[in-house]
């Protein structure tokens, strides 16, 4: 999906480097604000608002201690203004404005793990709770090396602040990993020492009445720049389309949690994450979302949460909320992070979700755990009175937050069965595959959507073997299809020889423990594109089948 918060109507060559330490980036993520020295004034007046800064975070934090350094992020930036108050720890330290030239950013994004990074004032955090947060916000950071070796271009390190050269090319190798969604209110007026206790403007994210979900998903109409986005990298035939919007929208219109389910490769996942960013990209009472896949190990710990060694090493146990927890408001986030759930039916859902069940029913729950002396509660939002706050033991479930799934509809052989009582709370939407009389005629249309270029037998031989798998009962999607015309084309030899080889590698492994697999094989046997006496040796090996008697 295109990213046009960076701005619509601007060209996207106003992207800029700004370097500095990353105790210093800490106060950036917590504040929506980078500032510069009196010497650098002439950087600061060429920003303007959609300009783009790209977080350079260096090898040295303000005590001197050592970290690897890289690209942690990128900020949109919103307005200017001169403070008069000190911000960062080099400030607060000597107390003065050393940076009183500053920019409001209206948004950050940041490839590290902010589950991590307890929002704090990064003064007043102990050596060894920043060195930890400071890991966390440098996690999965873009090397140096990678620019290099990817873009052929030495990143400039030296200086502040400057433009890049290839600054597009950076920005997309930035994007190119999941990147966290941080919003900030619109400061202005309400910045300088006065609004806050701590001399810092209110910078939390912004909370509104709710998504408009017409605009954000684009029901109504064909094909509008809003609704295009939830099929960023997908292809659907224009009534699919129009269908899985219908649906989605309704269900978050309606309050209901969303379950994607169907064959492997339909494009589930990529099309809960679309969903999820056209919330947050229009819609401010989103900070975010995640996603995160689930296993069989799964239980309420991972979910909801539990106790953990406290990080100061001295022996005691702390609550730490799980992946729900994480994404909802409390008294140390203004958080209301959308949670995507892949694969939710290889976790065991009574065990994994437990006490959740009342929370996706908008029910107040109180957990077997303590916080500062406090049962853990989970409150719905018409609980919650933002005058008295909350208290370090309480979390709100905001109105507009949601939680969505994926689930693998065949994938049988690790598929716990859900309960009514959880399958009620959702809104189950399939995302199949193109039906098989449809598959020849749409195959030229995956094709121009796909980065590969088959010949015209390459792209025939790899539809025959989609139509022949989906006609025999075991449907897969257009990204397992993407995957056989990709090896289709990168290998050498007979046509045959290399339509076999694709079937081995993507079809063959979803055939694995499934009733009915010999007649899948059979009928992909009667294919004139593949190599009969090579497919037939090949299941025997991986599925354990023996066909000797011909491909009928």
């Amino acid at each position: 999906m295109s990213d046009r918060s960076l701005s619509d109507d601007r060209p996207p060559g106003d992207i800029y480097k700004a370097t500095g330490p990353p105790d210093h980036w800490l106060t950036t993520l917590n504040t929506g604000i980078w500032g510069f020295r009196p010497a650098h004034e002439d950087s600061w007046e060429r920003l303007e608002a959609g300009d783009v800064v790209v977080f350079h975070s260096t090898t040295e934090d303000t005590d001197e201690n050592r970290w690897k350094p890289g690209i942690v992020g990128y900020g949109v930036v919103d307005s200017k203004e001169r403070k008069e108050y000190p911000l960062w720890r080099t400030e607060r330290a000597a107390e003065e404005n050393q940076y009183p030239f500053v920019v409001h950013l209206s948004e950050t994004r940041w490839r590290g793990d902010l589950d991590e990074i307890s929002g704090d004032e990064v003064a007043d955090l102990t050596l060894e709770r920043l060195h930890g947060e400071i890991e966390a916000l440098i996690e999965n950071r873009l090397t140096l090396d990678e620019i290099e070796t990817e873009l052929d271009y030495t990143f400039p390190v030296m200086g502040s602040f400057s433009a890049i050269g290839p600054a597009v090319e950076v920005l997309e190798l930035l994007r190119s990993a999941p990147l966290t969604i941080v919003r900030y209110r619109s400061v202005g007026a309400e910045t300088g020492p006065d609004a806050g206790a701590d001399g810092t403007a209110d910078t939390s994210p912004e909370r509104g009445d709710g998504p408009d979900v017409e605009t954000v998903l684009g029901r109504g109409e064909l094909d509008p720049p809003a609704g295009a986005e939830l099929f960023d990298g997908l292809f659907f035939p224009q009534d699919e389309r129009e269908r899985l919007r219908d649906a989605v929208t309704a269900a978050v219109r309606s309050g209901k949690h969303v379950i994607f389910t169907g064959p492997p490769g339909t494009g589930k996942t990529e099309l809960a994450e679309n969903v999820c960013r056209a919330l947050v990209h229009r819609n401010a009472a989103y900070t975010g979302y995640r996603l995160s896949t689930a296993t069989a190990d799964w239980s309420t710990f991972d979910t909801v949460g539990g106790y953990m060694p406290r990080q100061e090493g001295d022996g005691s146990l702390e609550f730490t909320p799980g992946q729900v927890l994480k994404r909802l408001l409390n008294a140390d986030h203004a958080r209301n992070e959308l949670l995507i759930v892949d694969e939710i039916n290889r976790a065991d859902i009574d065990k994994a979700f437990g006490q959740l069940f009342t929370v996706l029913s908008g029910q107040a729950v109180q957990l077997p755990f303590e916080r500062d002396g406090s049962e853990v509660e989970i409150l719905p939002s018409d609980a919650y009175d933002p005058v008295a706050g909350l208290e370090p033991h309480e979390y709100v479930v905001p109105e507009t937050w949601r939680l969505f799934a994926t689930m693998n509809s065949y994938d049988k052989t690790s598929l716990y069965e859900m309960s009514y009582a959880f399958m009620r709370r959702f809104t189950f939407v399939r995302v199949g595959p193109p039906p098989v009389g449809e598959i020849e005629r749409l195959m030229p249309r995956y094709v121009d959507e796909w980065d590969v270029d088959p010949d015209p037998d390459e792209r025939d031989a790899v539809g025959d073997v989609w139509r022949t798998t989906n006609t025999a009962g075991r449907e897969i999607g257009p990204a397992v299809v993407r995957d056989m015309l990709g090896m289709v084309t990168a290998i050498d030899g007979p046509l045959s020889a290399r339509t076999t080889q694709a079937v081995a590698s993507y079809v063959l492994p979803q055939l694995e423990g499934i009733p009915g697999r010999e007649d899948v094989v059979r009928e992909l046997l009667r294919s004139e594109f593949v190599d009969t006496e090579g497919l037939r040796e090949t299941a025997r090996e991986m599925l354990g089948i023996s066909l000797t008697d011909g491909p009928g």
